[in-house]
Order: C-alpha cells, then structure tokens, then sequence
C-alpha cells in the first residue's frame, strides 16, 4: 500500500499549552487558551483526539478527530508535526516543527508534510522464497545492494545511531543481514535492506524488510472436533519510502513493489474452520504469500494463513488458494 499523509484543513485551535511524549503510540495532552482540553493519540499511523473539557456541544471522552496521517506502522510524533498537520497555534503564534513547544525529531519520526510517500506490504516467504525474490530484483535492478543496519558506538563502546552499510557477499541462509527465515534462531528478528545504486543530493533510496521465523505463539487452534496449526503465520513486512519530488525514487520503490506482486500470490480460500466447508475465494494482501511457501503450506491439511470469529461465534479460517 502506498500513503502520502494528507493535507488537512485547519483546526484552528489557539493552545496554552501541548505536551507529547513517547512512541507507538505517542500520546499527549493539550489545553486551549478558552479552557477546553484534549487528549493525544497516534499508533500505527492513526490520529485520534479525545476531548477531556469539551465544548458545551460536545461529551467528555467524545472523539472529535480521527484518521490516518502517517505510514502505517509510524507511532511517533511530535508537538510541531501536530501544529503543522492540523494548522495550531501556541499562545497566538504557529506551532510548528523546531518551535517552542516542540520536541526534538528523531530518526523514528516520519515526515507528515505530504513530500514523501510511504510503502508497505506484507508476504509470507520461505528461505527459497527470499532468495529467489532477491534474484529477480537483480535482474530488475542491476545496481542494487544488500544492506545490513550496523551499530555505530563511541569511542567508549556506547551505541550511538545506526547506520546502512554495504555487505559485500549476501548470503540468503544465515547472518545478521540474511533474507531468510532462520531456523537456527527462532527468536530472532532480522532486519536487511534492498538499496539502490542511486545517489542524490546524497540520499541513497531504499527498500527494505523484517524477516521472523516461523513460528507463533498459540499454534493449535480447536474449533469443535477439528484442530488447526496456526505456526508460519508471522509475514515479513516491506517497507520504502521516497520523495515525490524524486522520480528515481519513486520508479525504484514502485519496481520493488511490482517485483513483489508478480512473484507472490494474493489469492486465498476462506473456510468454515468446524465444517471445513469452502465459502469462498478472495483476494487479500494481508495474506500475501511466495510459492515455495504455499508448497509448504499445503504440505499438511490442518494449517491457517488466518483466522477470525463473526458476531454469531463461526469461526472461519483461510488458505492459499
């Protein structure tokens, strides 16, 4: 999916004071010089205020603003993004990004100004899956490098920032930069990257994934006299982002994504999970998944990519098609 944050109109809201802290989420408070007050919400990308003192027209704990204005799985933000996405003052001046009033941006805060667009998807990949994924983005990009994210430390040996660096012979089985599900390391969580030979301004764009093993956390599920495996549900999550200025940029985020789409299926069965009856065949990116990974998905009958209840308590789960 790819997501441009949004141009807002203007709340208008004159504030005493605002104050916003920690990550997914971030949350906060912020009183307006007419006495009103609101609470602060924003996880996975979405906003949401909840006044405290409302209004007359309006109840506490009532939501007045909610939707999505970052990428989907952003959870930081800051009291300057906040002034310049919903147009707020403080104490009769703007509050924007570096004002008083506003914390310091990281590394983790995204830019929700509308210059940059966001990308992300999921697929469940086998070992054969990634490397042969990463083969065809080759062939699509011929410039293109493996990245490890390396922690950088002081001349004490305390971390100080991260940064991508090249590696030299990516190896799809094991390592720390690995493109793989790793059977030896059950809890591990990998982190890599896919960059591109492009260089900017000094801005190098890239593209990159978690990867998990396979592995859950309840595995069996019972639905009346049939049980299910639900292990291998964890997907690996692509990510990119680019300027919308930047047309490299863009056309080596959208190639990924193109090379992703061709080479996974999206096409899944849902089921009555206590009767095993079909209800129907459907299309869901949630669910998306490579080939050797449906191979070893239908390799046993009880296996789920998913499941969920309805209202009146039938369970139903899904499959690759």
């Amino acid at each position: 999916m790819f997501f441009t944050p949004p141009s807002l109109p203007p709340l208008g809201f004159d504030l005493d004071w605002i104050h916003v802290v920690g990550s997914v989420p971030s949350q906060g408070e912020a009183k307006l010089l007419d006495g009103r007050s609101f609470e602060i919400s924003y996880r996975h990308g979405w906003l949401k205020l909840t006044w405290i003192e409302p209004p007359p027209q309006a109840e506490a704990g009532s939501v007045f603003f909610e939707r999505a204005v970052g990428p989907e799985y952003d959870g930081c933000i800051t009291a300057g993004q906040l002034g310049e996405l919903l147009g707020l003052r403080l104490r009769g001046l703007p509050l924007l990004i570096g004002s008083a009033g506003d914390r310091k941006a990281t590394d983790a805060t995204s830019d929700l100004s509308g210059r940059t667009t966001y990308w992300t998807a999921h697929a469940l990949l086998t070992a054969a899956d990634a490397e042969a994924l990463l083969a065809r983005l080759g062939r699509r990009f011929p410039g293109i490098a493996v990245l490890s994210l390396v922690t950088q430390h002081d001349a004490g040996g305390d971390p100080i920032g991260f940064q991508w660096e090249r590696v030299r012979e990516p190896s799809i089985a094991a390592g720390h930069h690995s493109l793989a599900l790793l059977p030896a390391m059950p809890d591990s969580l990998e982190r890599a990257a896919i960059g591109a030979a492009l260089d900017r301004g000094g801005v190098q764009f890239r593209a990159g994934w978690h990867l998990r093993t396979r592995r859950a956390f309840n595995h069996r599920l019972t639905v009346g006299s049939r049980s299910y495996d639900r292990s291998g549900v964890f997907p690996t999550v692509f990510s990119g982002q680019f300027l919308r200025s930047e047309a490299a940029g863009s056309a080596f985020v959208h190639g990924i994504a193109e090379v992703l789409e061709a080479y996974c299926s999206c096409r899944v069965v849902l089921f009555d999970l206590a009767s095993g009856e079909v209800v129907r065949a459907e299309e869901n990116p949630r669910m998306r998944h490579g080939p050797d990974y449906a191979t070893w998905f239908h390799q046993a009958d009880d296996r789920l990519l998913g499941e969920h209840q309805d209202e009146s308590g039938r369970w139903f789960g899904c499959r690759p098609a």
